[in-house]
């Protein structure tokens, strides 16, 4: 999942979407709320307010975070991030009037906005910006050149040069092209002459410019903290949409799924491994979905078959349903109902560490040890081709101990195995199968079937299809 969550991540730093993603909730009251959001989310008139309410709002931060060594532009700079502010308040205010909103969320940020935006705080904030900005733009002034000099005056009844030179030019611009070269302009900063022009303004109005400076000192704080708090965590939504559409390309379905604290029946049609989709779609190749099960009693999928067959990317995809549910997200599978879990443990092969002075075996039984004393009967846990270390008879009997202690603790779990007995311990035990191609042994279809462990050896078919067998090689080396 960290490689999920960092490319959701990358570039919305400031958002610290990671403290959203290592807070798992198995209240259903949490997960619920963020359905609510998600549904509303459907309806596109609704994401696109939301998604230009996270633009407007970052755009607003961007300004006031630009750093301007001129004073005077300074506070110029500043009283324009305020206008903007005013404007997404209204923008936002008046789409979520307008859009579909059920969700509580949804209908909270309506609420708070509406009050915020009738409030005497806002409308002086505004009221005085507007002032102030009405005042600049209605400010007109001459420049004379001459010599090497500049003198700003007061305007007479001189031709405006400044207009008809624009005017006669526009025709060879493309459109927006002064905006767009003015916006690109480094980091926003005056040369030696802009700045000379702004202070000579100033002293030429001084009245309108002081007024700008404490306008300036007097609100430097005011954007809310509610606002910045809604601003991140509408981003975190529209950051997760993105991601879902970027995902399509790869086959990928979405489902908000059905969730339950006690019903611990589960039913996932289509699911597929949301890292690997991820990889994929960047490839422009379509993942292979599986289908799961569970029906009490009935706890453990006990995955076996062939290797580079599927079933890690499986176990993977079972943890990460229950992982991404109990975020309150969206899930990668046509349709899903879930048991909700307190937490997620997984036990995955790791190389051998010379500092820790312990062999492959004992790493895996200290960390099998450690998961086990931590789970309860609410979680969910992924054994992934544990104590492939030892030999078939120990792998059996320290697997078989593993699954029933996990059985008597009441979890879910995935337990991917080489030993085929493991897969028929008791009815709390599912068998489920990678399969091959029918007509060839040697191609994996990546499909994992419900279907009882048949103790193939697949390593038989691919000797065979590289002509590797030992009348194969007999025959070349003679």
């Amino acid at each position: 999942m960290d490689q999920v969550f960092a490319s959701i991540c990358a570039g919305a730093e400031q958002y610290r979407f990671d403290e959203f993603f290592e807070c798992p909730s198995d209240d259903l009251a949490v997960v619920g709320h963020r359905h609510a959001v998600f549904s509303d989310l459907e309806a596109a008139a609704t994401a696109d307010v939301i998604r230009s309410f996270v633009t407007d709002a970052a755009a607003v931060r961007d300004r006031l975070a630009e750093k301007l060594y001129d004073a005077l532009q300074a506070d110029r700079w500043f009283l324009g991030a305020v206008s903007a502010h005013c404007a997404a308040v209204v923008a936002a205010s008046d789409g979520l009037d307008a859009a579909p909103v059920h969700a509580a969320g949804l209908l909270g940020l309506r609420d708070r906005l509406t009050e915020y935006r009738r409030s005497a705080e806002f409308a002086a904030l505004r009221d005085e910006a507007a002032r102030l900005e009405q005042g600049l733009d209605d400010l007109r002034f001459v420049v004379h050149t001459y010599a090497g000099k500049i003198v700003i005056a007061p305007p007479g009844d001189e031709p405006d040069f400044a207009g008809s030179v624009l005017e006669t030019f526009a025709r060879f611009a493309a459109p927006g092209r002064i905006e767009d070269q003015d916006q690109g302009r480094s980091a926003h900063q005056l040369d030696r002459v802009e700045s000379a022009v702004l202070h000579l303004l100033g002293q030429l109005f001084p009245t309108l410019f002081t007024d700008v400076a404490a306008f300036h000192r007097a609100h430097a704080g005011f954007l809310p903290q509610w606002w910045l708090d809604a601003e991140r965590e509408a981003a975190f939504y529209v950051h997760w949409l993105d991601f879902m559409r970027a995902l399509k390309p790869a086959g990928v379905r979405w489902t908000l799924p059905r969730l339950s604290r006690e019903n611990r029946a589960e039913r996932v049609i289509a699911g597929c491994d949301v890292a690997l989709a991820n990889q994929h779609a960047t490839d422009e190749q379509r993942c292979v979905t599986n289908d799961l099960e569970l029906t009490p009693p009935e706890q453990i999928l006990a995955i076996s078959g062939p290797n580079q067959g599927g079933k890690t990317t499986t176990a993977r995809m079972f943890g990460q349903l229950h992982y991404l549910a109990s975020l309150g997200l969206p899930v990668p599978a046509a349709q899903a109902a879930l048991f909700l879990p307190d937490a997620v443990y997984t036990h995955f092969e790791r190389a051998e560490s010379i500092e820790t002075l312990a062999g492959k075996l004992e790493d895996e039984l200290r960390r099998a040890k450690t998961l086990l004393e931590s789970a309860t009967g609410d979680s969910v846990i992924v054994f992934n081709e544990t104590f492939g270390s030892t030999s078939l008879a120990d792998a059996y009997v320290l697997g078989a101990t593993i699954l029933r202690q996990v059985i008597d603790t009441g979890a879910l779990g995935v337990y991917v195995t080489f030993v085929d007995g493991l897969t028929r311990l008791d009815r709390h035990v599912v068998s489920m199968m990678s399969t091959t191609d029918l007509d060839d042994d040697s191609v994996r279809t990546f499909k994992v079937v419900r279907k009882r462990a048949d103790g193939k050896v697949h390593a038989a078919a691919i000797a065979r299809r590289y002509q590797l067998t030992y009348d194969d090689i007999r025959q070349a080396v003679s």
